[in-house]
């Protein structure tokens, strides 16, 4: 009889201990690499700010089911956070053609069902870029003086030199042909013109951009 309680007693011990360590083994989620991306497209008309999101890379090693909240460290009455309780969050950026540095600063809190959490912050220079387009909507008329002018925001010195050129069949005097703007006479002409920017980093990267303009008599 002395031998079952202890066994017994042993069990009760050893069940105990496991569900203590069951307790103590659930592991706080992981907050990994961060994502951002912007949801512009060229084809769209300019507006004042750029739809953001950023997508943190998160995990939990148990599998729970996780919490969010979201919270703006940076003291800005430029930007406004949506879906605060979301895994991504969203924003609306204000777009500018300042060479100021922009930095936003965030922070992530994530809470597993068991009431572990962590959380992590991600600050980035939201002016770190320049964007660069051509309008699609421009038609010439023989002999009219076209110019034509790129849409362009973010940090302008990002782009050190411009060239512009006439891949069409076309006898045509570019004026303005290494800036960011270009003029010439529309010449007699059915055939459409066509235009290609090549604009030039500071980095070295050649980023090329192409036009077609029809003309009408």
């Amino acid at each position: 009889m002395h031998i079952k309680k202890t066994l017994l007693a042993i069990s009760l011990l050893t069940l105990i201990t496991a569900c203590g360590s069951d307790n103590e083994s659930n592991s706080e989620p992981e907050i990994g690499n961060w994502t951002v991306t912007t949801q512009f497209n060229w084809g769209d008309e300019f507006n004042e700010t750029l739809p953001t999101t950023i997508n943190p890379n998160v995990s939990d090693p148990d599998g729970d089911a996780l919490t969010y909240q979201w919270r703006l460290l940076s003291e800005s009455d430029k930007v406004t956070l949506t879906n605060t309780s979301a895994a991504t969050l969203s924003f609306d950026y204000p777009m500018s053609t300042s060479e100021d540095v922009y930095n936003l600063a965030f922070e992530l809190t994530v809470t597993d069902e068991k009431g572990a959490s962590v959380s992590d912050t991600f600050e980035k220079d939201f002016n770190d870029y320049v964007y660069l387009a051509l309008p699609n909507d421009v038609i010439a008329t023989v002999g009219q003086n076209v110019t034509i002018t790129p849409e362009m925001f973010g940090r302008l010195s990002y782009i050190s030199h411009y060239q512009w050129q006439v891949s069409s069949e076309h006898d045509i005097e570019l004026i303005g042909a290494d800036t960011n703007q270009v003029s010439f006479i529309t010449p007699h002409s059915g055939t459409p013109i066509s235009l290609s920017l090549t604009a030039t980093h500071i980095n070295g990267h050649d980023e090329v951009h192409l036009m077609e303009i029809p003309i009408t008599q």
